[in-house]
């Protein structure tokens, strides 16, 4: 079910941008508007968490790891669509001195404040969270991403408010023709301590099989997913339980591919894990959903502790 579907185009969501108040991403934005935009049709979705069903059929599944950040990359004809590690505020501070993979994501592409101001201006929540607690993923198509941020500590997270103006410059490549990315903002759980509980996975895993479920059907094509370790920084979450719960939910979801962009996990331990843990209970209870969360719960995976980036 879609809570709200909001049709616009490019040269509205540019329109619509509002004037970034921090002066140091106001610097990265100076550099991302030289690159010529085409005027494209763009949907802003809001959907819900969807119940999971009993049991699914696991069909091929393509899974890559790579060390680095996210490329946005298309290397098939499935259609691209790449995580935005939301807030429960879609993109709630992408005017602050914060500096990690959503505040990065929307300085590359500076027009996702915009679909914020135009969800809000059509009188929805611009929320990955509702009022009851349950995730309502927001997906957006056809996003212009204007210029691309070399990631590396010297301007990761709260190293940002220190960084240098010219040592920011230096980390954007500008681009000369933006090109276009299908995101889906989904908000992780966050403040939560020792074991997880089965309500803890299922809610990760209803959450984002919403996300999957309706990012396929409104590409109406198979689909690839470029992703990390989401929740796993600010929020503290376990790296190994929430790769495996991704793979298992895109099985789950029948999309064709996911890609795990692991970035300081040079040695891609916690995504090897992960991977296997997931591949290995998806064949051992072929496909059947309870028996899959129960043996993740019996696992006894540990909630992390805040970066606090």
């Amino acid at each position: 079910m879609e809570n709200f579907k909001i049709q616009t185009t490019v040269s509205e969501l540019e329109r619509n941008h509002q004037p970034i108040q921090y002066y140091r991403k106001n610097e990265i934005f100076k550099i991302a508007q030289n690159a010529i935009v085409e005027d494209k049709e763009v949907l802003i979705i809001g959907v819900n968490s969807k119940i999971l069903p009993k049991s699914f059929i696991a069909n091929k599944l393509n899974i890559h790891i790579e060390p680095k950040a996210m490329d946005y990359k298309q290397e098939t004809n499935d259609t691209l669509w790449v995580f935005n590690f939301a807030d429960p505020n879609l993109v709630g501070y992408h005017h602050s001195c914060l500096f990690a993979q959503d505040e990065i994501q929307v300085a590359e592409h500076p027009y996702m404040s915009s679909c914020r101001k135009l969800i809000q201006d059509n009188g929805y929540d611009a929320t990955t969270i509702d009022e009851n607690g349950d995730g309502t993923p927001i997906l957006l198509t056809n996003i212009p991403r204007m210029c691309s941020v070399k990631i590396t500590n010297e301007i990761y997270g709260k190293n940002f408010e220190k960084a240098s103006i010219e040592l920011i410059k230096n980390h954007i490549e500008q681009f000369e023709k933006a090109t276009y990315s299908n995101i889906m903002a989904i908000c992780s759980l966050n403040g939560f301590s020792g074991f997880y509980t089965p309500s803890q996975i299922g809610w990760l895993m209803t959450n984002l099989y919403g996300a999957f479920y309706n990012a396929k059907r409104i590409s109406n094509t198979n689909i690839a997913v470029q992703t990390g370790f989401w929740g796993c920084g600010a929020f503290g979450g376990n790296k190994t339980l929430m790769v495996a719960i991704q793979v298992i939910v895109a099985y789950i979801a029948n999309i064709s591919s996911i890609t795990f962009y692991t970035l300081e996990d040079s040695k891609n331990l916690f995504a090897k894990e992960g991977i296997k843990i997931a591949s290995d209970l998806v064949k051992k209870y072929d496909g059947n959903t309870i028996d899959i969360i129960n043996s993740l719960v019996e696992m006894k995976f540990l909630w992390g502790k805040s970066d606090m980036n």
